[in-house]
């Protein structure tokens, strides 16, 4: 039996499409002093099945919520 020759892609686990590292963006988690990961905007605790989003450049990690209110605020300088 000749084995094969194993893949070089790498996919993402959610989605299952094929990403690359330069495709990848650093994320900064907001943390309270019990180890729990907020939003970086308001301090609301990520629930589960609520979308987290990351914000570029910057990396920040907030709630769609609060990216909602970024995006219509329409200061691109802030995060």
């Amino acid at each position: 039996e000749t084995l094969k020759e194993p893949c070089k892609t790498t996919f993402c686990p959610a989605s299952k499409h094929p990403i690359l590292v330069k495709q990848l963006l650093p994320s900064k988690w907001t943390k309270t002093d019990d180890n729990d990961c907020v939003c970086a905007s308001c301090r609301g605790p990520f629930i589960r099945g609520v979308d987290i989003l990351i914000v570029k450049p910057c990396g920040h990690c907030v709630c769609g919520k609060c990216i909602k209110l970024l995006k219509s605020s329409g200061d691109k300088d802030k995060c």
